[in-house]
């Protein structure tokens, strides 16, 4: 967490660069792979939601102390298209949800509306974040479905 901190304080308050928007993570659900020196098991949904949440909850605070009057916006997940399921590494209890997006959007959305545990009101998702590769164009069809879904409404 310190990086992240790190890095909005030196773009926004020495550098003055004001960088608003921050992409959260790339793929994450296959990090184990991509990263086996760092990550060493497969990122489930819910251990992804802890940690953005700790880690845009810090962003937004330091940027609080830069300057109160500017919001940050986040990026995330930041997942391929084929990948919205998530679960093909054995996280596939999304709890009665179609996805792990759809599991991922409830988590944030009950966090943001719960005051005890955001008292400050932080949205941690502020746009959705796919990339597409040409061999997934047949996935378009599952993110129209997220996308419409009346949790996702307030991204």
């Amino acid at each position: 967490m310190k990086n992240q901190l790190e890095l909005v304080r030196y773009l926004n308050s020495i550098k003055k660069y004001n960088v608003l928007m921050f992409e959260m993570d790339n793929e994450t659900f296959i990090w184990h792979f991509t990263h086996k020196d760092v990550v060493k098991e497969p990122m489930s949904v819910d251990k992804y939601f802890e940690k953005l949440k700790k880690y845009v909850i810090a962003m937004r605070e330091e940027q609080q102390k830069i300057d109160p009057n500017t919001q940050l916006i986040i990026f995330a997940p930041a997942i391929c298209t084929s990948w919205i399921d998530w679960g093909t590494y054995g996280d596939t209890n999304y709890y009665k949800f179609d996805s792990a997006i759809d599991w991922l959007i409830k988590k944030c959305v009950d966090f943001e509306q719960d005051k005890k545990k955001n008292p400050k009101g932080y949205k941690l998702i502020d746009v959705l974040s796919f990339h597409i590769y040409i061999q997934d164009l047949g996935s378009i069809g599952k993110i129209r479905r997220i996308l419409f879904h009346k949790d996702c409404q307030r991204c």
